[in-house]
């Protein structure tokens, strides 16, 4: 069970990937038709004008609760978003984001998060996210 101090650390260090995921993603989601929200512990991609009444919710936090290594974290909630803003993006579009066969891929080092969707090979990358430097993050 973790103090209540180690819980407060927690939340502080999730809300600065929740930051650094709005951040990133912004990059990637298509320009004029959705914003990013970050409301309390949940990440929001909402759909504007022809996209609205379609939104995507992410809860990193509780992921980041998980009593298993920092990096085992990581993997699993930038895996499971780089999978789901596939699939909503995908969905909502009406097309395969970001194209036809693509797939999403994450790597986490001591140093950095990478996101990409496309080929295994990152340099083959259709799209990518900007690398987050864990030290930035404070994990």
């Amino acid at each position: 069970m973790m103090s209540r101090q180690q819980l407060e650390i927690r939340e502080a260090e999730a809300e600065r990937i929740s930051k650094a995921i709005v951040d990133c993603i912004s990059d990637v989601v298509p320009d004029g038709e959705f914003i990013l929200t970050v409301s309390g512990r949940v990440i929001g991609v909402v759909g504007v004008g022809a996209r609205r009444g379609n939104s995507f919710r992410t809860h990193p936090f509780l992921v980041w609760l998980l009593p298993v290594p920092a990096t085992r974290r990581l993997s699993i909630i930038f895996g499971s978003l780089s999978k789901d803003l596939q699939r909503f993006l995908s969905r909502v579009t009406g097309r395969p984001w970001p194209v036809e066969g693509a797939t999403p891929h994450v790597r986490i080092t001591d140093r950095e998060i990478r996101v990409w969707w496309g080929s295994v090979d990152e340099s083959e990358a259709v799209v990518k996210i900007e690398p987050i430097l864990r030290s930035d993050i404070g994990v």
